[in-house]
């Protein structure tokens, strides 16, 4: 009976947790509207929520990492280089969605480089995806000779960043597309359950038969992926392919 009150208190604590969130940025949204009389037109929300897709996208797969117990600081440089790499890609003659496919594909390389990196050579993340930040920023710097590319893009380059199906910006529909599948993840698949486990206590997720090393390999795959798509996106939407986009996340988090 006692531990049963106890997971009825936690559980109504976390959803305390969750509706302060809730509170405060009502609170604040409500503050802007006061202040600005156009915080709320259709124009400025159709702005910001096409802005933070970026972060909302890489956001699902990080969170699910960190809640692994681990971390990627690389995600800027990531999203640097795979929308760098995107814009350079249109540069050559390559088809928008190949070139989407390509970048996207490096940021998976990326994470599995970092998954690699801290589960089998046991580096601590935050020092490996440290090295992984500043050789990715390295190589899109190298690659782009310091200069943002917006030559040669092609008219379609901006189709996924600026388009719209109907009244509702693609970038938006991806990102709520995203959002759903990864909280679906992370409440009804296996894969969230053992990422709560390991984030708990490893031994004991080890222990339990659950093959950590694999989970946290496929959880920075994961953030790679979802980040070097990010980065794609990002560039479609800014119309240009820029080396130091992104080089604020890591003080953001």
């Amino acid at each position: 009976m006692g531990r049963e009150g106890n997971m009825n208190m936690k559980i109504r604590r976390e959803i305390l947790q969750k509706l302060v969130i809730v509170v405060v940025l009502l609170f604040i949204g409500i503050i802007r509207a006061l202040l600005s009389d156009v915080f709320l037109t259709p124009t400025n929300l159709n702005n910001v929520s096409r802005q933070v897709s970026f972060v909302v996208i890489t956001g699902c797969a990080i969170t699910l990492l960190m809640i692994s117990g681990n971390f990627d600081l690389s995600i800027g440089s990531i999203l640097g280089l795979t929308g760098m790499l995107s814009a350079y890609f249109m540069t050559l003659g390559i088809p928008l969605w190949f070139s989407i496919v390509l970048a996207t594909l490096i940021g998976t390389a990326i994470g599995l480089l970092n998954g690699v990196l801290v589960v089998k050579l046991k580096i601590p993340s935050i020092i490996a995806t440290l090295g992984t930040m500043y050789a990715a920023r390295g190589v899109a710097l190298v690659i782009s000779g310091g200069h943002s590319i917006h030559l040669g893009l092609g008219p379609h380059f901006t189709l996924l960043g600026r388009g719209y199906i109907g009244p509702v910006p693609i970038s938006l529909l991806i990102t709520i597309s995203i959002l759903f599948l990864f909280y679906f993840i992370e409440t009804k698949t296996i894969l969230g359950k053992y990422s709560f486990a390991i984030g708990g206590n490893k031994r004991t997720a080890l222990l339990s038969g659950i093959n950590v090393d694999a989970v946290v390999i496929l959880l920075y795959v994961l953030v790679g992926t979802l980040t070097g798509f990010s980065g794609t996106l990002m560039a479609s939407r800014l119309g240009v392919g820029q080396a130091m986009v992104g080089g604020s996340w890591v003080h953001r988090r």
